[in-house]
C-alpha cells in the first residue's frame, strides 16, 4: 500500500504539476486565439520542467503546513496560492518565491470574491457527485476557463477598465 501511495505521489509531482501549468498555459493562450493542445505538455522541456516542479512542490508543501494549523488557514492559503500555475504559465523563469508572491499579491483583497465564485459552482459539483464524476468531464474545463478569466482580470485590471470603457462607447 505504501509503495503504491508513493508511486501515486511521484506521478502527481513529476507529471501532474507540469500538466497543471500546461493546462493554465492552454487556457491563457486561448484568449489570444492560440489554441494548441501542445501547450498542455509545454512544461516538459528541459528549461521549464525543474522550475515548475520546484515551485509547485514548494507551494504544495507550504499549503500542507498551513493546513496543519487548522483547516481555515489552509483554505485561506489555498486561495492565496491559487494562481501559481497561471503565473508560471506566463512567466516560467520566475523563482518559486517570486511565483508564489505574485499569486499572493494577485489574490490580496479578492479571496472572498474567489470563494463566492467557487460557491457558484456548487450545484455543478453536486451534479458531478450524482453522476459519479461523469459530468465533470464537461464541468471541469468550464471551471478552469472561468479561473483563467479571473486570473486575466486580476493580473491586468487596466485591460478590463479599457475594455469596459470601449464597450460603453459603442
Amino acid at each position: 500500500f505504501i509503495i503504491v501511495l508513493l508511486l501515486i505521489v511521484a506521478l502527481i509531482v513529476m507529471v501532474g504539476f507540469v500538466v497543471e501549468v500546461g493546462q493554465s498555459k492552454f487556457f491563457l493562450d486561448g484568449f489570444e486565439g492560440d489554441v494548441d493542445v501542445k501547450n498542455i505538455l509545454s512544461g516538459f522541456n528541459s528549461e521549464e520542467y525543474k522550475p515548475i516542479i520546484k515551485t509547485q512542490l514548494r507551494t504544495s508543501i507550504q499549503l500542507f503546513l498551513w493546513t496543519l494549523l487548522f483547516i481555515i488557514p489552509g483554505i485561506i492559503k489555498a486561495y492565496s496560492y491559487r494562481y501559481v500555475p497561471y503565473v508560471l504559465a506566463e512567466n516560467p523563469t520566475l523563482t518559486s518565491k517570486e511565483a508564489i508572491a505574485e499569486s499572493v499579491a494577485l489574490t490580496y483583497g479578492h479571496k472572498w470574491d474567489i470563494f463566492i465564485l467557487d460557491l457558484s459552482f456548487i450545484l455543478w459539483d453536486m451534479l458531478a457527485l450524482f453522476t459519479f464524476g461523469i459530468s465533470n468531464l464537461f464541468i471541469a474545463p468550464y471551471k478552469v476557463a472561468t479561473d483563467a478569466v479571473l486570473y486575466k482580470v486580476l493580473s491586468n485590471p487596466d485591460d478590463l477598465e479599457r475594455d469596459l470603457g470601449d464597450s460603453n462607447h459603442n
